[in-house]
C-alpha cells in the first residue's frame, strides 16, 4: 500500500517521511497507514 502511494505521488524517502509525520499526529498508533 504505501509502496503504491510512495511510486505513484512521490518518492519513498518523502512518503516514509510523511508517514512518520502522521504517526507523530496520531501519538505513535499509525490509524490510516498499517505496515
Amino acid at each position: 500500500m504505501i509502496s503504491q502511494l510512495s511510486t505513484r505521488q512521490m518518492s519513498p524517502a518523502k512518503c516514509t517521511a510523511k508517514l512518520g509525520i502522521m504517526i507523530t499526529n496520531t501519538g505513535g498508533k499509525p490509524k490510516k497507514f498499517s505496515a
